[in-house]
Order: structure tokens, then sequence, then C-alpha cells
């Protein structure tokens, strides 16, 4: 029986791991026990009625709000512990931005690369090109 001495790669962490988040607003219940495990390239989007807790799940996820419980995975950084390195792995345009509708995407990064003052604005310009 020949022998491998190539070594086994292990599988890719998924691109987004929530685990069992929650989240609390004086004593009311915003969001519970939401869990949902995203592999690169897939698209997903959230679906609900207002005030079913699609907001706030997002916040959650982009790390503008911390979960009362649970834990946010992005590409295997807990979000709760390595928050620079997890965020600097996202993107996120919202829908409901105030932005002309007919913008390309190349516009839109430089738009908001300019609005934020991002450095190596030069190097998204190539990126998005």
């Amino acid at each position: 029986m020949p022998v491998s001495n190539h070594a086994r790669v292990p599988p890719a962490p998924p691109a987004l791991e929530v685990r069992d988040i929650a989240k609390r607003y004086a004593g009311e219940t915003a969001v519970r026990g939401i869990s949902l495990r995203i592999e690169a390239g897939e698209i997903v989007g959230l679906l609900g009625p207002n005030g079913a807790g699609k907001t706030t799940t997002i916040n959650m996820i982009l790390g503008l709000l911390a979960p009362d419980a649970g834990q946010v995975m992005i590409a295997g950084l807990d979000l709760a512990r390595q928050r620079a390195a997890a965020l600097a792995l996202v993107n996120f345009q919202a829908s409901y931005a105030p932005l002309p509708g007919n913008l390309t995407v190349r516009q839109n990064l430089l738009f908001f690369g300019r609005l934020y003052a991002l450095a190596g604005c030069g190097a998204a310009r190539g990126r998005a090109a």
C-alpha cells in the first residue's frame, strides 16, 4: 500500500457562524437563540416582519451591538475576542443607504472610502476596477 506524504489540509472555517445569539433591551427580548452558518460564496437574506429582530441581528454580526448571549465568528475569528481582525474581513452595504441607485459598485466603494478617509484608497481603486 503506497504511503502519501501529502499533509491533509483542514477545511476552511465558515465565512460566518452565529451561535445562539440573544439581545435584550430594558427587559424585552429583541433576539433570542439565532444560529446560522454561512459558507464562503453563499448568499443569504434575512426575512421577517417589522420588529422580528433582523436589524438587531445584523448589528450584532457587524459588531455594532454586543450580544447578551451567544457568539459571532467571522472566518473562524471570534468577534468578541478578535474584533479588529474579524471586522477587517467584513464589508456591508445597507440597501437603505441614501445614495443614488445608479452608482456602480466601484463608485460605491470609492464614495465610502472617501467618506471614512480610509487609508489605501488607491489600492481599493485598483481592486474595484
